[in-house]
């Protein structure tokens, strides 16, 4: 299972590279939604028809709008959850059987200045978890 760190601990480009390699399904519940880099990885997918499902906190409707807007112009669906308070998770799922999990968040900042680790491993006895608590969020959603 490889770890990686921030800052400068390439968080993010394992991120870009497993939305890219990864064929099929992309499904994220995240706190946040702020990297660029992440995004257009995220929009490009969703161009090729790959689905893509983000849940995110209800705080991003405003501050990610832009991006919100983007990623679903390229065919990605993009909820918030509306039975919890806030989402303090952060972890994306893809159908080869990959994910990442941990404190990274998916932010400029949190690449390039605060102290944040990030799991990226394969394992299907946890993938099944987690894809369970996806679709646990995704039964109760409202568009953003």
């Amino acid at each position: 299972m490889p770890i990686f760190f921030s800052p400068e601990g390439l968080c993010e480009s394992v991120v870009v590279t497993c939305v890219e390699e990864n064929a099929g399904f992309c499904h994220g519940l995240l706190f946040m939604y702020q990297s660029e880099s992440i995004h257009q990885a995220l929009c490009a997918k969703a161009a090729l028809d790959q689905e893509v499902i983000l849940i995110l906190d209800r705080r991003q409707q405003w501050i990610a709008k832009p991006r919100i807007d983007e990623l679903r112009l390229a065919g990605g669906l993009v909820y918030f959850d509306k039975k919890e308070k806030s989402i303090r998770s952060q972890y994306m799922i893809f159908e080869e059987g990959y994910y990442t999990l941990g404190s990274y968040i998916y932010t400029e900042q949190s690449q390039h200045r605060y102290a944040e680790v990030m799991l990226w491993y394969n394992n299907p006895d946890d993938l099944a978890l987690l894809e369970a608590n996806f679709q646990y969020h995704l039964s109760h959603v409202e568009p953003l």
